[in-house]
């Protein structure tokens, strides 16, 4: 038997080296994953920048969206110019993967802390109104999954892909139904965000007393302009103003 000091040889001639810098690389990559996805603070940090990464998501896409105040040459020629970046496929296999870490985190936050016990931070003395916020969160974001999951069928999976972006979002606007259910997932959507906003930059340790104020104003203001946005898009096709030409 060869001594236990010896690397065990490889049927190649090669050796194996234990605590080599391949194996201290995996140790590395193991002990951040670790810390991200199995502890308390590492779960709360990975949600908050998901969340921030959905936001500016977010901020573009209303900036797509506003080309249909343009009218349909507008919204079909960004589209067009939206279709063309290369490697989109990737990288809309990455937001995927962003959103879905985001809403399985929140859940896991969510749940683990209603085991705990109903105390937030303890330093942080929310206003009534943002208590409100704060308690909806799991149930607002739920709303959004379930709106967003709705969104990529009806304008994506569902629809003729022979028609243009402008005539397929005409035509899924111009159902009662759907224009409802739009209008309630952009409002779901801003009260997930008037509070989501400020417990990210609270989770990442961005917080200082002084800067309560406007950090909390500057969060409502940015979930307005983004749930008002898209609502005022969709809106603006329900009353018929989103016609081609």
């Amino acid at each position: 038997m060869e001594s236990s000091g010896r690397s065990a040889a490889l049927p190649d001639g090669g050796a194996i080296r234990p605590g080599g810098p391949e194996t201290g690389a995996v140790r590395a990559l193991s002990d951040v994953l670790r810390l991200c996805f199995c502890t308390s603070i590492g779960r709360k940090t990975v949600a908050s920048l998901t969340g921030l990464g959905a936001v500016g998501f977010l901020a573009a896409h209303l900036a797509g969206n506003a080309f249909a105040f343009g009218g349909a040459a507008a919204l079909d020629g960004y589209a067009s110019r939206l279709h063309g970046i290369p490697g989109l496929i990737l990288l809309q296999a990455g937001l995927a993967l962003l959103l879905l870490a985001h809403a399985g985190l929140g859940l896991v936050v969510t749940l683990m802390n209603w085991r705990a016990r109903p105390i937030g931070y303890g330093m942080y003395r929310p206003a009534r109104a943002e208590t409100v916020l704060s308690r909806t969160m799991i149930f607002s974001g739920l709303a959004v999954l379930v709106f967003l999951l709705f969104h990529v069928w009806a304008m994506a999976l569902a629809p003729d892909r022979s028609a243009s972006t402008f005539a397929r979002v005409q035509a899924a606007l111009g159902v009662p139904g759907t224009a409802a259910f739009y209008l309630f997932g952009f409002a779901a959507l801003g009260l997930h965000l008037g509070h989501g906003l400020v417990s990210a930059i609270l989770s990442l340790g961005v917080f200082h007393s002084r800067h309560d104020a406007w950090m909390r104003l500057a969060g409502r203001l940015l979930a307005i302009i983004l749930s008002v946005g898209f609502a005022g898009v969709a809106l603006w096709f329900v009353l018929g103003k989103g016609v081609a030409g």
